[in-house]
């Protein structure tokens, strides 16, 4: 004797399709997003990477960190770099990777970091040269998050993608198995 307890319709199955592509596509935007992650221990320096344009200079260069409010990690405009724009947690550890900032290259080094500049920080570039139509220069922007802790406690950059992945496999091998069952229940 056989039971069958799942029974879906038609726009039951069409609906489970339909709500697997979202959560795939939902999957796929969250990952695609630029956010940078690096993992680092207390008394290290680190490179927060930001790229803007490999043509034109760059007008302005802003460092900063989601909680930090009104005050930047780092500030740059027009060739310089003003100290008094910034947060004094980061007065004299930020400073350009390349100071010429050849290829749009506006990363900076964030030295000698402690637990309490774990966070995620955002990079903004203008660049003049690089002229878009509506606002007459080129912005770009990216993040960062930044992890600093004891070492040995932390997690490596790959885990969050391999949990992910791997709850996919056992969401397909469900959606299998609802399948199977469904079918040898109509035979």
């Amino acid at each position: 004797m056989s039971y069958c307890f799942l029974t879906f319709t038609e726009s039951g199955r069409r609906m489970l399709a339909l709500i697997l592509r979202l959560f795939t596509f939902v999957l796929v935007c969250s990952t695609a997003e630029d956010l940078k992650e690096v993992t680092a221990q207390p008394g290290d320096n680190v490179v927060l990477q930001c790229r803007g344009s490999s043509h034109g200079a760059v007008d302005l260069l802003e460092w900063s960190r989601t909680d930090l409010k009104s005050e930047y990690v780092f500030y740059y405009r027009d060739g310089l770099v003003y100290d008094d724009s910034q947060h004094k947690a980061f007065h004299g550890r930020v400073e350009l990777k390349d100071a010429q900032m050849k290829d749009g290259d506006a990363s900076v080094v964030l030295k000698n970091v402690t637990i309490r500049d774990t966070g995620t920080y955002e990079c903004r570039v203008i660049q003049g040269n690089t002229r878009s139509v509506r606002t007459g220069s080129s912005e770009v922007s990216s993040s960062v998050l930044l992890t600093v802790d004891k070492g040995g406690a932390g997690h490596s950059p790959g885990l969050t993608a391999g949990l992910v992945v791997s709850a996919l496999i056992l969401l397909a091998a469900g959606v299998g198995v609802i399948y199977k069952v469904q079918s040898s229940c109509r035979s």
